[in-house]
């Protein structure tokens, strides 16, 4: 079965007597949960938005092509991070998840975004920010955001996203290899890297 599966692991030994039911997704590679909604990185088909009226019923809010295939995601505050293969990055407004809009965008020759990871700093300065990629919900608004992205053949993109309509390069780093993911903790980042 492919697409967002729920289970209650309430009960650990008994997972699987309660799975969700209702069918939300074709191709989903990645997931998360933030603004009590959960959002899909569904490949060829975009992302899509989904909340629970009931804790096992998954119902679809919105849903948003976008050139090539959605395979990593990342929430911060109202807007999501998307790395879509060949298609590049997108930043898209989730303020209204019934219509998701595309803000802005990043395409690089020589690689795929393979997923992303948010960095938030509170000050130019800050030397000890606080960076996840799951970072939904924070209290203060971030002075700065970055996305790092691994980018396939093309290593590890570093955007300042601030101003999601006009993402810039502020860094870029050759991995020797092809990176596939990329976590980032403190201030530093993990990159997972094959040989292509």
């Amino acid at each position: 079965m492919s697409g967002l599966l729920v289970a209650d692991v309430s009960k650990p030994e008994d997972i699987g007597s309660a799975v969700s039911k209702g069918k939300i997704g074709e191709d989903t590679l990645d997931v998360t949960f933030a603004n009590d909604l959960v959002y899909l990185a569904d490949g060829q088909l975009g992302i899509k938005i989904v909340n629970f009226p009931q804790p096992l019923a998954p119902n679809l809010v919105g849903q948003l092509a976008l050139p090539g295939s959605a395979r990593g995601i990342a929430v911060v505050g109202s807007n999501l991070f998307a790395a879509t293969g060949d298609g590049g990055f997108w930043i898209v407004n989730i303020a209204n998840p019934v219509s998701p809009a595309i803000l802005g965008g990043y395409k690089a020759p020589g690689g795929e975004a393979r997923q992303v990871s948010i960095l938030l700093t509170n000050s130019a300065a800050d030397t000890n920010p606080a960076i996840d990629r799951y970072a939904a919900d924070w209290g203060e608004p971030p002075t700065r955001l970055y996305a790092l992205l691994a980018y396939g053949l093309g290593g590890v993109h570093i955007l300042d996203v601030t101003n999601p309509v006009n993402p810039q390069v502020v860094g870029v780093f050759q991995s020797g290899g092809a990176g596939e993911d990329v976590w980032v903790q403190r201030n530093r980042a993990y990159l997972a890297n094959s040989n292509g």
